[in-house]
């Protein structure tokens, strides 16, 4: 495909975009697997354009005089990006009409980006890509650093299950991967730029998994241990229930999701990991189950919520969150909270945990939680972390509070609870 092609593409896939029906990842995979004419690098190639726009979304909207919702206006919105982002002769060699090129400019969309400048009097918000209630919100939480990365593309960690030092060497062989160790984790690596390592032998074999640091980070403080029964009660597609199996294959660990589909995906991936200390259930199958109350010694409660954490991985969030959406979070989390609970064994511990950067999503639910079960306590995190870990700095005693400026990660918060 041609360089036209992949943004003509693009264009079409951000024309058919809702972000409040899926996340933007899933929607680009799913009209990909659609257009069987583009190879893998023209998916990545297509996508990364797609990426590059909707993180400057909110200001491409805003000089387009747009509301938030219009999102799905494909053309307006790359005409506006390669105005502002790149020179004139760019923007007439994509949209020129050619074959499978977008159509060329009108004089009415000629004279309109004509207009178009970096210089012009964008609101505080969009210069910092953010819709305005997200960003007032976050100013409450982050410093200018975070603001920095949140317009950065995300890091892209694995997780090693064998020597890591080994496993570095064996991916370098390839000279257009680099790798770091990642600045906290033991078990991580961090690449250099994106690549599909999901093709690569060592992935094939189990050798190390796909996970980003601060995920690695949190099943590390869980610090499993044998004959340890273990609950991850919003599993997902396993990342934490993996890492935990890996870490100790003597710990017995149930998985459950509501959603069955990412349930199968976990449970390949664990095939393919060669564990087989996990079990699989469907959530509602489990809550039901009273022989699970009082059973587990770790129960980790990873909650859905707002994901203002990972922004670099989900630019969409930006324009669709609202203050509705954050209070149904809260309500759901703190119904996770209750159900939980209830499955912690005498001398057990609870973790909570999300990747919101929101203080109404982590520190409140927290105090919410220890106001409402009295028979629980607070584990402080730094104690936790100062045995298992590296130091992370920047920590509360209380809490672990991961934020993608000061650390390097995706936003993350986790809170432990002993109970009685």
């Amino acid at each position: 495909m041609r360089h036209n092609a992949h943004h003509q593409t693009a264009l079409e896939i951000l024309d058919t975009y809702r972000p409040t029906k899926s996340p933007l990842a899933s929607h680009i995979k799913k009209e990909l697997k659609n257009r069987r004419y583009a190879g893998s690098k023209d998916r990545r190639t297509i996508t990364e354009i797609i990426y590059t726009v909707m993180r400057r979304a909110p200001l491409l909207l805003e000089a387009l005089g747009l509301p938030k919702w219009e999102i799905n206006k494909g053309r307006p919105l790359m005409l506006a990006y390669l105005a502002l982002y790149q020179d004139t002769a760019t923007l007439n060699e994509i949209f020129c009409g050619d074959g499978h090129s977008p159509s060329a400019c009108t004089d009415e969309e000629l004279d309109f980006i004509s207009t178009l400048s970096l210089e012009n009097n964008f609101s505080e918000a969009a210069q910092n890509w953010m819709g305005e209630w997200l960003f007032a919100t976050l100013q409450e939480i982050c410093n200018p650093e975070d603001f920095d990365q949140f317009k950065e593309q995300a890091p892209f960690d694995i997780r090693v299950s064998q020597s890591l030092c080994d496993i570095k060497d064996a991916l370098e062989q390839d000279k257009t991967i680099t790798l770091k160790e990642t600045d906290y984790s033991p078990l991580g690596l961090r690449v250099s730029s994106q690549h599909n390592l999901q093709n690569h032998p060592l992935f094939q074999e189990g050798a190390f998994d796909i996970q980003e640091e601060s995920s690695q980070i949190v099943s590390l403080l869980c610090d499993p241990k044998p004959s340890m029964k273990i609950l991850d009660l919003c599993a997902g597609a396993g990342g934490k229930s993996l890492a935990l199996a890996a870490l100790c294959p003597e710990a017995e660990i149930t998985a459950t999701d509501i959603a069955p589909h990412r349930l199968d995906i976990a449970q390949k991936r664990a095939h393919q990991q060669n564990l087989t200390n996990i079990h699989f259930v469907d959530y509602r199958t489990f809550i039901r189950d009273v022989s699970h109350i009082d059973l587990y010694d770790l129960v980790l409660a990873d909650a859905s919520c707002s994901g203002t954490g990972t922004l670099r991985r989900h630019p969409e969030l930006k324009v669709s969150l609202s203050p509705d959406i954050i209070e149904d979070y809260i309500q759901t989390q703190q119904q996770l909270l209750i159900d939980a609970q209830r499955f912690v064994g005498p001398k057990g511990r609870l973790v909570y945990a999300t990747c919101s950067l929101l203080k109404r999503e982590n520190q409140d639910q927290a105090k919410w939680f220890l106001e409402n079960h009295p028979f629980f306590s607070e584990v402080k995190a730094k104690d936790i972390c100062d045995k298992l870990l590296k130091k992370i700095p920047e920590q509360t005693d209380s809490f672990l509070e991961l934020t993608p400026g000061k650390h390097k990660t995706d936003g993350f918060f986790a809170a432990f609870f002993d109970k009685d």
